[in-house]
């Protein structure tokens, strides 16, 4: 009478399959990088020198410590100003004189740490150094979005935006 019950659990075991894990798989760097990575590390870096900015987000709220994101984005300026120096500026919305001095002291402070010459690299209040987009290039870029855009057949009814063609430099708009 227990054969069949020591039978059936021995059955049941032995054809237990373990199942993929359902968390995350450990986190941390890959061996295996894409071959493009290299070429998008070049194009940030090059935006981060255009930029040269840190903002209130780099820092933890209502305190002069450098958050993660700052301490990262601080860190590879180091690296990326340490042969010739450069200044860096921070653009905030704070008014506290005393919280923005200790801020500037922590930013500095991250630089010198990460390079030998990290100390030849000033952070300044001041607003970013890239202008951005200029207005008619964004209008330019837009309409050569538009032009590549899919469109449907002609005769059929489409869901593609229609939007007004702004005036190119130097044009008068209409009605003037």
């Amino acid at each position: 009478m227990m054969l069949p019950a020591i039978l059936s659990v021995w059955i049941a075991s032995a054809c237990y399959e373990r199942t993929a894990r359902l968390n995350a798989p450990p986190q941390g760097a890959s061996v295996r990088q894409p071959a493009w990575q290299e070429t998008f590390a070049y194009m940030s870096d090059q935006g981060l020198l255009a930029d040269r900015s840190i903002a209130d987000i780099h820092f933890v709220p209502h305190t002069a410590e450098v958050s993660g994101a700052g301490r990262v984005r601080l860190q590879r300026y180091a690296e990326l100003l340490a042969t010739r120096g450069g200044t860096i500026t921070y653009d905030t919305q704070i008014a506290d004189a005393t919280l923005v001095a200790a801020r500037l002291k922590s930013a500095e402070q991250v630089l010198a740490e990460t390079v030998p010459d990290g100390d030849r690299i000033r952070v300044v209040v001041g607003l970013p150094g890239s202008d951005g987009m200029a207005g008619e290039e964004a209008v330019v870029r837009r309409r050569q979005m538009l032009q590549r855009s899919p469109r449907p057949p002609s005769g059929q009814a489409g869901t593609q935006e229609q939007t007004p063609s702004a005036p190119t430099p130097g044009s008068e708009p209409p009605g003037s």
